[in-house]
């Protein structure tokens, strides 16, 4: 029997950012694969993230083995963007290896992490917005992140501060010598030039309009 599977949405984002994901968007007594979504305040720091995620993690394997009949100590987790410093995240907690209230025998919940664009060294968009105060206050009013993320895009509640590049989070997770108590995959992808640059010029281009002034990145 495979283990269940957890998705975590990335920043700004929820569950629905996987209902196009193939088979792993349903699940259902005869599908391949057990999955949970996780639905974490995706604005919020990685420690508050990362508190909901354990509890959604929990929550799936209690289902799958409800559902299943079958004894169950781990899932796989697959996480997109922030998602993957937010499960990290996770393993610093001191009972992630040895949960009184959940027998994993010391190996903890997650079988192995598979992350997609994971935001492992930061984002340089979050240190962009974090000195740019009137662009991400248009972020978060909905008239800049709607064309791009079709929702609010808050910069101020704690995500945008752990995103940094060279950020405390981000040193926290990634010290010298720390390694993850599970497997881990990662998918990543190449961008060139051009929608990197149409990404900067839009922002510039409303930035300018409602700041008063054209933003360098």
């Amino acid at each position: 029997v495979r283990p269940p599977v957890l998705l975590v949405h990335g920043v700004w984002a929820g569950p629905t950012a996987w209902n196009n994901f193939g088979e792993l968007a349903t699940s259902n007594n005869d599908s391949r694969f057990y999955v949970g979504r996780t639905s974490y305040p995706s604005d919020r720091d990685f420690q508050s993230a990362a508190a909901q995620v354990y509890v959604d993690l929990i929550e799936t394997m209690k289902n799958f083995k409800d559902l299943k009949k079958v004894a169950a100590v781990q899932a796989s987790v697959v996480a997109h963007g922030m998602g993957a410093p937010v499960v990290r995240t996770m393993t610093l907690n001191d009972t992630f290896l040895s949960d009184p209230t959940l027998s994993t025998f010391g190996s903890g919940p997650v079988n192995r992490l598979i992350t997609i664009a994971g935001a492992n060294q930061g984002a340089g968009m979050a240190n962009y917005l974090l000195t740019h105060s009137c662009v991400a206050g248009l972020m978060a009013n909905s008239l800049l992140s709607w064309p791009i993320l079709s929702q609010p895009a808050p910069i101020g509640n704690g995500a945008g501060q752990d995103l940094t590049v060279c950020g405390t989070a981000m040193n926290q997770i990634n010290a010298v010598g720390r390694t993850l108590p599970f497997p881990v995959h990662t998918i990543t992808g190449t961008a060139d030039a051009v929608p990197t640059v149409f990404v900067e010029s839009f922002l510039n281009t409303i930035g300018s309009i409602a700041c008063g002034a054209i933003l360098n990145f």
